[in-house]
């Protein structure tokens, strides 16, 4: 998978690849073990070295992309192409793997939900896709951290992010802080990113 990411990631995009896993691999130990914590490592370590394949594609590309792979396109990703690279890396994806048995067996809407879920926003749910979506989400963005941090700060989220049982406020915490940067840099949210962040509005942090 990694050798297949490269064709797709630059020297950068590999490095952040690289973080995520990392990140994944440390939050998901706090959470689960066992044969579990397993496949949800093995479907993390794919979602890492997946999400990004798109996200250096120019708009014009993105969108004739999406419209050519059928692909749900609403006004806010007209205003905001960028949020396209998430399903399209999901669904390239499935289009080549589906089918195939280079990677073992695959949960395709387990991964699927982690990259796209990273890019317009996940739930906080309790089943597993929602856990696996978050956990990623908030490696991912550890992972962005660290890239503009370079001092490597550890933000007071990521500490209770390995927290047992508080995955979700940690989100909370992220979720909220992303929106707000969104806002602040005059971009386009997605609104199911926006629905998220109310709900947390009324919640206790």
């Amino acid at each position: 998978m990694k050798r297949l990411a490269r064709v797709f990631l630059d020297a950068d995009g590999c490095e952040h690849a690289e973080r995520v896993e990392h990140h994944a691999t440390q939050l998901l130990a706090c959470h689960v073990t066992g044969t579990e914590a397993e496949r949800f490592r093995r479907d993390m370590c794919l979602a890492a070295w997946l999400h990004d394949w798109f996200r250096s594609l120019p708009p014009g590309r993105m969108l004739s992309l999406a419209r050519d792979w059928r692909l749900p396109i609403g006004g806010v990703e007209w205003n905001n192409p960028q949020l396209l690279h998430g399903p399209l890396a999901a669904e390239l994806f499935e289009r080549l793997l589906r089918g195939c048995d280079l990677l073992g067996e695959i949960d395709f809407a387990i991964v699927k939900s982690m990259v796209v879920g990273h890019t317009i926003g996940c739930s906080d749910g309790d089943d597993r896709s929602d856990f696996g979506d978050a956990i990623f989400f908030l490696a991912d963005r550890l992972a962005a951290h660290e890239h503009l941090d370079r001092d490597r700060q550890v933000p007071e989220w990521a500490e209770i992010a390995r927290k047992k049982d508080q995955w979700q406020h940690a989100l909370q915490i992220v979720r909220r802080q992303k929106v707000d940067d969104l806002h602040a840099a005059g971009v386009t949210v997605h609104p199911s990113a926006l629905e998220a962040t109310r709900e947390y509005v009324t919640r206790p942090l």
